[in-house]
């Protein structure tokens, strides 16, 4: 069953007009004060009044004592609000089994009035209630009251709601000659043993144009982007700016939380945006940072020329002419060859070139190794007579006698080199040693072979 009872506000010889008043955006609220009522309580009851509208508590409570709720007349925060009276409506919810069991009702302010005909009122019937009050310029007001309480069941749960009056519309009316009537924006309603409804004033914030300029209205009257802050500051509104692609240098006009690349607030595409720079490796294996254009090379996007980013010079052995080696990089090797990946140590890996050796009167062609005597000589790249004549050897040098000569072996004599090697076949003339020092001899003795008689015996057999 619905029961509709209805209250009205009215000033003598009020005007309605047809633009906004002063009350615009108000809404009417029930709140539970969590006070009880009993027959000691003062009427009008003085309860503690919300602080705002997020703190109404739209949840009665079921049971059999009765606690007192209160209709509040709420404005959004910066409104400046002038209230004289108002006109609404009030609705009964009750499901099969159950009611709500007034106890005390009333207006919450003494002094203000009310005029009705329900003689059943506030348990319906009646043709309608209007009041008037005293000046309101608050943004929250305490307009009505009722005490009582009510059961539950397992058909549903009663409730009570404000609403629009069928016979006139729901208004707030100003004290203002004429008087401004402004709509009732939202009504709430009480639940017994489970949450109301409480439709809080729309409160006016920012709206931001993409341009970030920034102005104070209600939401529902932003056509741009609803910030929703209390007050326009300077930081309030997103201000678009440019946004340089790092890869492509393509310039937009966004904001921040579009931009996927580097975004500078505030500045636009006029100027345009830097182009990357990267490492270029070059065939030479160096490495410069550059732009694009202006690499000779591999260019490698966001390159610094750390480790990595271009292939180093390989290493190995570099073999110079004269045989020296040294590791250096394949392009800074200057020499006759090079070994890849090569080392010089621990022995040296290059060919040796070779020359003239004179030893020290005939000349070879070896290496410096291979030419080791004494008064021996070589002459790098040289390849002998007549390029390198070795010097003439002199007339008489050591001759070294084959055999035992006066009771020794390499008995040695200076002399020809004729009648040296036509003495015996078995001597040695050394033009490298032009005397027979030292003494007592500078040939070579035959070694001693150990035997015995009959061995030596058997030789001349």
């Amino acid at each position: 069953m619905r029961k509709l009872l209805w209250l009205l506000a009215v000033v003598c010889c009020t005007a309605s007009v047809a633009f906004a008043g002063p009350n615009a955006g108000g809404v009417l609220v029930i709140h539970n004060t969590g006070v009880l009522f009993s027959s000691d309580t003062v009427v009008p009851p003085v309860t503690p009044q919300p602080a705002s509208c997020s703190e109404m508590n739209n949840t009665g409570l079921l049971g059999s004592a009765p606690f007192i709720w209160k209709i509040y007349a709420v404005f959004p925060q910066a409104a400046t609000p002038r209230l004289a009276s108002t006109a609404y409506g009030i609705a009964e919810t009750l499901p099969a089994g159950s009611g709500i069991t007034l106890s005390a009702w009333g207006l919450a302010n003494t002094g203000d009035f009310e005029v009705n005909d329900g003689v059943l009122w506030p348990h319906g019937g009646g043709l309608g209630e209007a009041f008037t009050a005293g000046l309101r310029t608050a943004t929250i007001n305490d307009l009505y009251f009722f005490a009582g309480y009510a059961y539950g069941n397992a058909g549903g749960e009663p409730s009570v709601c404000t609403e629009k009056w069928i016979a006139q519309p729901a208004i707030w009316v100003s004290d203002g000659v004429p008087a401004l009537e402004d709509q009732i924006a939202g009504f709430g309603c009480m639940g017994f043993g489970i949450p109301g409804y409480t439709p809080c004033p729309a409160e006016p914030g920012a709206c931001c144009t993409y341009a970030g300029v920034c102005t104070i209205v209600l939401q529902a009257d932003c056509h741009d982007i609803w910030n929703g802050a209390p007050v326009c500051l300077p930081t309030t509104c997103a201000v678009p700016g440019k946004c340089c692609d790092p890869v492509t240098a393509v310039c937009t006009f966004v904001h921040q939380d579009e931009c996927t690349g580097v975004f500078t607030a505030g500045e636009d595409c006029s100027v345009a945006c830097p182009l990357p720079t990267g490492a270029c490796c070059a065939a030479d294996y160096t490495c410069t940072v550059t732009l694009q254009a202006d690499c000779v090379g591999n260019w490698v996007i966001f390159g610094t020329c750390a480790p990595g980013d271009c292939p180093t010079e390989p290493m190995g052995a570099c073999c110079q002419l004269d045989g020296t080696c040294a590791v250096t990089g394949v392009l800074h090797c200057v020499g006759s060859s090079f070994i890849l990946g090569g080392a010089c140590q621990p022995t040296n890996p290059c060919p040796q070139p070779t020359g003239s050796c004179c030893d020290p009167y005939d000349c070879i062609v070896v290496t410096l190794a291979d030419c080791q005597g004494p008064g021996w000589t070589w002459h790098m790249f040289d390849v002998c007579p007549p390029a390198t004549p070795c010097p003439p050897p002199p007339a008489q040098a050591a001759c070294c006698h084959a055999g035992w000569i006066q009771g020794m072996q390499g008995y040695c004599t200076v002399e020809f080199e004729a009648p040296c090697l036509a003495g015996n076949p078995g001597n040695v003339w050394h033009p490298e040693w032009l005397t027979c020092t030292p003494l007592p001899t500078p040939c070579p003795v035959i070694p001693t072979v150990e035997s015995n008689w009959g061995a030596i015996k058997n030789i001349y057999r």
